[in-house]
């Protein structure tokens, strides 16, 4: 027998009407029974938050907290840990479908150690032998990569293995150690994230797990492609990439790291001004200067 703490689940809903309930229903539906679940709606504009509030209202288990405002990715998941009551937290966006002892797997490995973030084997959902991402790996480049994207699984990546850091589809941490860490850098609105809060996790003692036993199910960024421009998806992942190297490395190695980062700017730089797109065109520059100045503008 191992520890089962109290796990608060955070699932962040934005304009998911449609998929909603089969996110939340999988939780609820979990073999591990020691769950509250936070579900945060976004300021959908969907029809999201009456259906939400009619079919889980009554459900003790079930906390609905209602935005105003849209916090983004980022702040979405950062007001759910703050009104969560469990020892772990486990986030999990609308898009993905856990399987019954997913979180089980996890809260193994979680309980371990009070700094360790644990992610699940991420499969394509509808695919169900494709992987979407069995953990991240961050270059000496500035790159941070989810391993396993596209590939067949055959068995391949079943052991529990050190990440460079956990995806921010879905991952499982102490809600103590998340909020000493302050959560979610609310400046990255989206994309990096992830690769942002682990380095911060691993620079505090930290480490990232991913579990192979604990599966869930990804419909691929189904809500945020559809409401999101493609250049601001881009300004947001090349301002990101930046930014990350600026705020957790120092001296030397944030020297060499920028320089090293600075081929890949250039050749995205270059791509911009030769796209048809006009408001690609600049991508890139305003992501640089977006990142060095901590200004956040829109690509546009």
């Amino acid at each position: 027998m191992f520890k089962k703490p109290l796990v608060s689940v955070v699932i962040l809903n934005f304009n998911g009407k449609g998929i909603i309930s089969e996110c939340v229903d999988a939780v609820i539906n979990s073999s591990y029974r020691n769950i509250r679940i936070v579900l945060v709606d976004n300021a959908s504009t969907d029809g999201s938050q009456s259906y939400i509030k009619k079919k889980y209202s009554k459900n003790k288990r079930v906390k609905i907290l209602l935005s105003k405002t849209n916090l983004q990715f980022v702040g979405g998941f950062n007001l759910g840990v703050k009104h969560s009551t469990g020892e772990l937290v486990f986030l999990v966006s609308s898009d993905v479908i856990v399987e019954p002892d997913c979180i089980t797997e996890l809260v193994k490995i979680a309980v371990k150690n009070k700094k360790y973030l644990v992610q699940p084997k991420i499969i394509r959902y509808g695919q169900k032998n494709i992987l979407d991402n069995v953990g991240g790996q961050y270059s000496i480049w500035g790159i941070g990569k989810g391993l396993g994207g596209g590939v067949k699984d055959t068995g391949q990546f079943d052991s529990d293995q050190v990440r460079d850091f956990a995806a921010a589809t879905t991952l499982m941490m102490n809600r103590r150690f998340y909020l000493q860490l302050k959560g979610y850098d609310e400046w990255f609105i989206s994309h990096y994230e992830d690769v942002d809060l682990c380095l911060r996790a691993r620079a505090s003692g930290g480490k990232c797990w991913y579990s192979y036993k604990s599966r869930c199910y990804h419909k691929v960024s189904i809500t945020y492609k559809k409401y999101v421009a493609s250049e601001i998806l881009l300004f947001n992942i090349r301002k990101n990439r930046i930014r990350v190297v600026l705020k957790n490395f120092h001296g030397l190695e944030k020297l060499l790291r920028l320089l090293l980062l600075l081929p890949t700017n250039v050749i995205t730089a270059v791509q911009d001004v030769q796209d048809q797109e006009p408001r690609r065109k600049l991508v890139t520059l305003r992501a640089v200067y977006a990142a060095v100045f901590k200004s956040n503008k829109p690509a546009l």
